[in-house]
Order: C-alpha cells, then structure tokens, then sequence
C-alpha cells in the first residue's frame, strides 16, 4: 500500500502583514508569499466586502499554484485575538479589528485557573442578553467605523468567515482564540467541543471546489495569533518576550510567577502572560516623528553597552513605562500613560531604547522576587523585530542578571503552528 503524502497550508492573518507558507511532506517551506496589510486595506482597523474579497483572492491565489493532486492537505491559521467578524442586516461580511469593550461595558472577574486566582474581563450586565451585545456591537461599529446607522445580525471569527462564507465550509471556532476576548461566550459555535484539546480540534472535509484534485483536507480553526507565534519558543524556555506591533511577557509553568494574568495555550494549558507592552508600533512612532528611522536605532543599539544604559536610567530619576502598559506597580493595565509622545520625541535614540528595554527589566523584576528556579533562566526573544532583536540580546544579557541567558527564537510562525497541532 502507497503512503500518502500530506502536505500543509498554513496561513496568519496580523494586523499589518499577510502571509501564506506551503510545506511540502517533510515539513520543509515550499512557496511562502508576504502581504503588507496597507496594500490590501488602507485602514486596516475595519474590512467590508471589498477588503474580504481581497483576502480570499490572495489566499485562492496561491493554492491555485500549489500542486496538491493526491495528496491530503492540512491547513493551519492564526489570526488577531481582538478580531471579530461578522455579517451586517443586509448578509455583508465584515471584520472588525480592535474591540476591547469600553470600561463601562466591561466587569473584571476573579476566576480559579488551576487553584490559581485570575482575573479575567467580561461583558457586564448591560450585555447581558445576546440582543443587547449585538445592539451594542452595532452602535459600537456607527461610532468608532461607519459613522452611519447599521445592525450587525451575528458575529465569528475571522477566519472562520473567510472559510463558511468564501470557501463554503462549516467550522467552528476555537476556544485559543475567543477566551482572550471580551466576547460573550454565546457568539462561540455551539458544535465547538471546548474541553477537546487543539491537535484534536480538526475537521476533515472531501471535496472542495477550490481545492482540486486533493484526497483529503484536514481544516484546523484558527488560533490566536500570540499563542501560535510563540508557542515553540515558550515550549522550549522559562521566559519569552514577543516582540511585534505590540509585546508580551510570557512565563512558562517551570517559571511560576506573581502575575494574575493568563492566556491558555496548546498542549501547555494555561501560562502567565503580561500584554499590551509597547513595542515595533512605539518604535515606529519615534521615527515617523523624528529624524531617525529603524536603521539608526539598529547602529545606536550596536554602540550601547551597561555603563551607558545605567547612566541613562539612573538620569531620569524615576522608571517610565510607556502608553498605553501595565503599571506594575498597581498591577493593573492602564491607559494613564506614564510617558507619552510628546515626551518621547524629545529624546536621542540612545534614551529612548534604554527606556524601551528597562520597561522589561522593571516588570520581570517586580514579578520575579519570590521565584525558585535553578540558574540560568532561559529567556527567548520571538517575534518581528529583525535586526533590533539581535542587537538588543547583547544589552539585555547585560541589563539582566548573569542567571538569565537571552537567545533569539529559532522557530518562526509556521513552524510554531505546526507544532500547536502535530503530536
């Protein structure tokens, strides 16, 4: 009997790049294409129609080109965690972006995640009802979007839309997505098994029109992009700092810290997860607003050692953390900026990063104390900020004590998938 050979699809959706890679059986990247998300949607806050249709001809695109007859295809994606879409009164998809619910919308609750208490945000009262959280979506939508009077009929995942709406398919979502989302629990699809684990979460489809010639198509729901970024490097570390439009934290169960905060990631279970760290975006703020662009932080980091980032710190007289963060000293996440724009454009390139770096010093200090682990704390840097990353690893094994050893990640996003979802 002739063993079929699988090959795989595996597609993230970000807020500013879309990218699309095809391994072949042994797991080896074949074709990869990058979008920039600017080109496809110029305000990428919020797609209609028309920036969807885009999306699924890019994705048509590319399998179009891939030679898949006899062969069984397993398709993989990850996509932004705050994302939601939908379909408006009228049957018109659409895809939101960005929807942390306002403050007056939102309670915090405490919840025990493995005999650990963790707070967790959630729709208040006011949303109570199904209604009510679609008239809200709706208005939401008319203030922050359209600014004209519409009404959403029901609501999904991203990629959920573009496979049941584009490709005629019918999955579920996946609970790695939504749990790290205000949205209600009912706007889940209710065949989702939510106890199944993730490489257990598949779905097997025979024919497809837009897929010929396969044998056999094994559909994974899409996860969320920061677990399937990082999840090779925090399966192989203590600590990872995400570094990508915005950053995070992440300790691995070998590394308990203090932090209430968790995100639930495959096969790991539930890990603790500092968010909404400033990052490429703050980065890239300072150069659209100043003389200096990326390649000028890149030569300014080569030229940084410990003396001067002590200099730098000890001059300010006090720890900044930039807007919007996580204040760790009230252990909270905050919009209270601490330092903000103005403030930030005044300073050379050379402050500017020992501040951007010392906000990670400052956190792991402030979460750290009272842990017991045997040196050296193995810290992996995962994400997209190229050349900045690998200058930075040589301050930051300065900055931080000798037991912690910083390394860049050696896995990228596709592998990472994979390995979500490949036991």
């Amino acid at each position: 009997m002739v063993k079929r050979l699988t090959n795989y699809l595996i597609i993230d959706w970000g807020f500013t790049r879309f990218k699309l890679w095809f391994l072949d059986e042994n797991r080896n990247i074949r074709k990869e294409s990058f979008f920039i998300i600017k080109d496809i949607n110029k305000k990428p806050e919020f797609y209609t129609k028309k920036e969807l249709d885009n999306i699924f001809k890019i994705i048509l695109t590319f399998i179009k080109e891939l030679d898949l007859e006899g062969k069984d295809l397993v398709i993989l994606n990850s996509c932004q965690m705050h994302g939601i879409a939908g379909f408006f009164e009228n049957s018109e998809p659409f895809f939101s972006t960005w929807n942390d619910l306002p403050s007056q919308y939102r309670e915090t609750k405490v919840k025990s995640i493995n005999g650990t208490p963790s707070l967790i945000s959630m729709p208040n009262n006011k949303l109570s009802s199904d209604n009510n959280y679609l008239l809200f979506f709706s208005e939401f939508i008319k203030n922050n979007i359209s600014k004209e009077p519409i009404k959403v009929k029901s609501l999904m995942t991203p990629l959920q839309l573009i496979y049941n709406y584009y490709f005629g398919f019918n999955i579920p979502t996946s609970k790695y997505l939504w749990e790290s989302t205000c949205t209600k629990d009912s706007f889940l699809n209710k065949n989702i098994d939510k106890t199944k684990p993730f490489h257990a979460s598949s779905f097997k489809l025979k024919t497809s029109k837009f897929f010929k010639n396969v044998n056999e198509i094994k559909l994974f729901p899409e996860l969320g992009d920061l677990q399937a970024s990082t999840f090779s490097s925090i399966n192989n570390s203590d600590i990872v700092f995400n570094w990508g439009t915005g950053s995070q934290i992440i300790f691995n169960n070998s590394f308990s810290s203090k932090i209430e905060f968790y995100r639930d990631f495959p096969k790991l279970g539930y890990l603790s997860v500092i968010s909404h760290i400033p990052c490429g975006r703050l980065l890239n703020d300072y150069c659209s607003n100043t003389i200096y662009n990326f390649c000028d932080l890149i030569e300014e980091l080569k030229t940084l050692d410990y003396i001067r980032f002590r200099k730098i710190i000890e001059k300010s007289k006090k720890d900044l953390l930039f807007f919007p963060g996580f204040d760790v000293n009230k252990f909270q996440y905050t919009n209270i900026p601490t330092i903000t724009m103005k403030d930030i454009i005044t300073y050379n390139p050379s402050e500017l990063l020992c501040h951007w770096l010392n906000q990670y010093k400052i956190i792991v200090d402030k979460l750290c104390t009272k842990d017991k682990i045997s040196p050296p704390i193995k810290v992996i840097i995962s994400g997209q900020l190229g050349g900045i990353s690998l200058e930075a690893i040589k301050l930051l094994n300065e900055i931080f004590p000798n037991n912690f050893n910083f390394n860049l990640s050696d896995s990228d996003l596709a592998k990472s998938l994979l390995e979500c979802a490949i036991l």
